[in-house]
């Protein structure tokens, strides 16, 4: 199984710090690359140009994003594709229905519904739900009240509608 370097903690998208992490991890013998910040969009997209261009043919290059707004927009005459879903190639999308104040009884479903959603709007490309989950403590949000039975529930619903759908 192939090595993977992340850099998380990574506070921009530039490719200056991408490539000196590139360089370690190649000189360590590391072949597969989880480049994990967040950042502008147009700064990730000149950052994964630059480290497409120096890595091998076959590497895929992504980064974990909030899945609406960074990866879907509304706008039908793009296919409601932003320029970094299109730079990727793999969708990393993050969805955390606690903050976007959906109650948990409807959590799971609209992390599924993303996930539908990103499907639809880039046909052909992996699509990875890379962070969800619901938090124990904090403030309600909207209809969203963290609790640890909240969280469990969440979880439970999840993983079970996951499953049903053939997510992993």
């Amino acid at each position: 199984e192939a090595a993977r370097a992340i850099a998380s903690g990574l506070t921009t998208c530039d490719a200056a710090s991408l490539i000196a992490v590139l360089d370690g991890a190649a000189a360590a013998g590391i072949d597969e690359f989880t480049l994990v910040p967040g950042t502008w969009e147009l700064d990730c997209i000149d950052a994964i140009a630059q480290v497409r261009a120096r890595i091998p043919a076959g590497i895929l290059l992504t980064t974990a994003e909030s899945a609406s707004g960074q990866y879907v927009i509304d706008n039908p005459a793009s296919s409601n594709q932003t320029r970094l879903g299109q730079a990727v190639d793999v969708i990393f999308a993050n969805v955390f229905p606690y903050w976007e104040g959906v109650p948990v009884e409807n959590a799971a479903a609209f992390v599924v519904a993303q996930y539908d959603r990103l499907r639809a709007t880039y046909p052909g490309k992996d699509i990875v739900i890379s962070e969800t989950g619901w938090p124990s403590d904090g403030p309600d949000v909207g209809a969203a009240h963290p609790s640890v039975e909240n969280q469990v529930r969440f979880w439970i619903d999840f993983r079970t509608l996951a499953h049903e759908r053939g997510i992993s």
